[in-house]
Formats: structure tokens, sequence, C-alpha cells
């Protein structure tokens, strides 16, 4: 639905393994008639209503019966047949979180109306709290897991291993709902080259550990309205739901299938003989039918792109296309004394051993609870993650963070250039959501 907005068209390229994008010219226009129709009937409304009834039902009833699949039990044929249809389901319903731009409407749409009223879209952004559920679902259930295990005699903050979680059936029940609805998932990127929550048990025990914790119980954050019409009033309570279907989409139509996908590639993987699996994603769509039906890249090839991709991962890119690499690593000696700057979220202070994940998803092993999340940015596949931190910081401003941080009460800081090249993990970090700085106070 393209709400009469402009749109432009998206310029990507590839350049030593990173993938780079631009915008060219714009593609269409726009249609300010279509547009004011669009704002005059609250289209967003239709739209929201519609992923929650229809879509979203759909989507997840065939992403839990792929996943029901026991791959390593099919032949060879029905694999293949599975992969495919794996496939062709991510390439269908992944689109359907870009085609939802009905929150973009109604944002643009609240601020005109709240700039008119002299309302400060600050005053209502803790609003907007409590309004995507699918932000802290993920930590509600690993709290009732906590809760059981302490029922059942077990301290939470003890477990390292699920083993133990399994030992007493409520929470073994609870896990199973967990890992049923999350598990699958990929953890943190959109690359089918990174892990699944399922293949992470360490960070699922880090979550269990880190509610063991009256004081991690947080509450969204909270502020009450300014004075305003009924008319910004409603608009508000719209926008709010309306933002709520952006981790709700992303998860169900991307992370999950693109997840189910990962598992379906590794045993074909494994059944190729591959010495590193994750050489079976260096095949476009094509290759990928090829290799399935026994032509296709060689073996060698696969593992001489991995190794080219392993590389290139080892090497910072620019910013930009056409731009040099600045941005070195500051010397010990420059760090702690370095303030970052960005946008802060909520008003607490929070100092903890900072976490750094790179692109890669590295760092994620060893996250420990009350630990400062430092990444480039965060996706929905975090969703899991963020219980577990103390406070979060970004080098870019995505609302994923933001919504997260809101949901479930989590200091952040976002939007902070030069991050990553600062902060290693380790680092005694300081994070002042108040006045929106990122300090490292000792080095590792």
């Amino acid at each position: 639905m393209s709400y009469g907005v402009p749109r432009r068209r998206a310029r990507w390229a590839h350049v030593n393994g990173y993938l780079f994008y631009g915008e060219q010219e714009p593609s269409y226009p726009g249609d300010p008639e279509l547009n004011a129709r669009a704002i005059r009937e609250r289209w967003w409304v239709r739209e929201y209503e519609h992923w929650f009834a229809d879509e979203k039902p759909a989507i997840e009833a065939t992403n839990r019966r792929l996943q029901a699949v026991d791959v390593g039990a099919l032949d060879d044929a029905s694999l293949h047949a599975h992969v495919r249809e794996a496939l062709e389901h991510v390439l269908t319903v992944a689109p359907l979180h870009f085609s939802h731009r009905g929150r973009e409407l109604s944002r643009q749409e609240l601020r005109r109306l709240a700039e008119a009223e002299g309302v400060e879209l600050g005053d209502l952004g803790a609003f907007f709290a409590g309004r995507s559920p699918a932000s802290s679902r993920p930590a509600h259930l690993v709290a009732a897991i906590a809760d059981a295990l302490r029922d059942g005699g077990v301290d939470p903050g003890s477990i390292h291993d699920l083993a133990l979680v399994r030992a007493v059936p409520e929470a073994a029940r609870l896990l199973d709902e967990y890992l049923d609805e999350f598990g699958q998932r990929l953890l943190d990127s959109y690359d089918l080259a990174c892990p699944t929550l399922g293949e992470r048990p360490e960070v699922v025990c880090a979550s269990i550990r880190a509610a063991a914790s009256p004081t991690r119980r947080r509450e969204p954050m909270t502020a009450s309205l300014p004075a305003m019409s009924d008319e910004l009033r409603r608009l508000v309570e719209e926008a709010a739901i309306s933002a709520g279907t952006e981790d709700d989409d992303d998860g169900v139509c991307i992370f999950w299938p693109s997840g189910l996908l990962r598992r379906a590639l590794l045993e074909v993987a494994r059944r190729r003989g591959l010495r590193d699996p994750a050489a079976v994603f260096e095949v476009d769509r094509d290759e990928l039918y090829a290799l399935l039906d026994g032509r296709g890249p060689s073996v060698e090839e696969l593992h001489r792109r991995l190794e080219a991709r392993l590389a290139a991962a080892a090497i910072t890119p620019p910013p930009s296309l056409g731009t040099d690499d600045t941005d070195q690593r500051a010397s010990d000696a420059d760090r702690p004394r370095r303030a970052l700057e960005g946008t802060g979220i909520g008003t607490d202070v929070v100092r903890g051993r900072a976490c750094v994940v790179g692109v890669d998803g590295d760092g994620l092993a060893h996250i420990e609870p009350d630990d400062v999340l430092v990444a480039v940015t965060t996706t929905p596949g975090y969703n899991a993650v963020m219980p577990i931190v103390a406070a979060i910081a970004t080098e870019t401003n995505m609302g994923h963070t933001v919504i997260c941080a809101r949901e479930l009460g989590i200091p952040a800081v976002v939007g902070v250039p030069g991050l990553l090249s600062v902060v290693q993990s380790g680092d005694l970090v300081e994070v002042d959501a108040a006045n929106g700085v990122v300090r490292v106070i000792a080095p590792a």
C-alpha cells in the first residue's frame, strides 16, 4: 500500500562482502490526493487491524508447520522440497514488514498535529511504552521460567545449563513454550549465517539468571499526556498501536522464517559434507536450487567464498561508499576521557561492563546479567537479549532500540557516532540516559 507517499529507488552494492545502501532519485513522486485520503480515512488503523486479525495468524501458522518438521529425519528429496518451501515462504512474507507503511504516515500526521497545538513530541514518546508486546514478551516468558524454578526449589541465579531448568517440570514446560516461539528465530542479525536463539543456550541461561533478581523486573517507561485536543489524543493512541507492529511483523515475517530456512540449509550442509556448515550460505537463490539438484558450486568453491567473506569481516568498512575509513580505534589513553553523545531514552544513569556486539554477532556468547549492550544497532532478534542487560548504547538511532528501551524500562543512548571505535568489550562504561551521553570510565 503506497499511501501516496513519495518513494526513492533503492541502490545496493556489494563491496568486499559488505552490503551498502543508498537512494537514487524518486521512483514514485507521490500522490497528494491519495495521501490526503489515507490520512483522512486513517488507513493505518485498517493496516494494523488486518495485521493482527489476518496476516499474523496465517504467517505464524506456516512458521509453526515448517518448524514442526524434523529436517534430520527427511530423505534427500523431501529435505530439498522443504528447503524450497522454506525459502519461498521467506521471500513471500518478508516484504510485508516493508509494505506496512501506515505507522510512518501516522507518525507524520502526529508530528504535524502536535506542532500545530504546540505539543512537544518528546512529551509523547513515553506514552508509546507498553504498546509493543512483541518487544517485551521474551522478558515476560523468561521471568515466568525464573519464578517456576524458584517455586521448584532451584535458584534461577545459578542456571548455566538448561538441563537444570528441565529438571523442574513447570520450568521445563515454560522453557519449551519460550523456545517454541523464539528458539528458531535469528538471534541478532538478518544474516542467515548468524545463529538462532536455540543455538545459543548460554544466552537463554543468562536471561534466566538476569530475571532472578527482583530489581530486574522493570516496568515500561511511563509519562502522563500533556493537555491536547481529543483529535490529537486519538492520533497518539492510534500511532502507538501502529508503532507496535514494527517489532511484531519483523520478528514474525523475517527473523522466524529466516531461522527456519537456516536450520534446513544447515542440514543440507551436513549431508554435503561441508567442513564448515556456514559455507552453505555462500550461494544465491539460483545456485541453491542447483545445489539441491546435485549441481551448483563445488564444495571447494563454497569454502573459498566463505574464507573470503570471513576475511572481509575482519576489515572495518567505511561508513558510506566513496569515503575514507578514518574512524580508527582510540588508544587506551584517549578512551577514558572521551564522552560520546547521542539521544537518551529514559532518565537513569547506569554503569556496567560493556558487551560489544559487532556486525557478526560476536560478543553475545559472553553476555552476562547487568552488562551494557554496545552495538551498531539492534533488531527484533535482540528481544531475547534485552532482558539480560542493564543499559543499551548504539551507533544508530533505530526505532527498535528505542521501542525496546521504553517497553522494558532499560536506559539507553542511541545515535552515538563512533561508539564501537571507542568502547571495547570489558570496559567499565556509564550510560547517562538523562543527558544522552556514554562514557568509558575504565578500560578493560
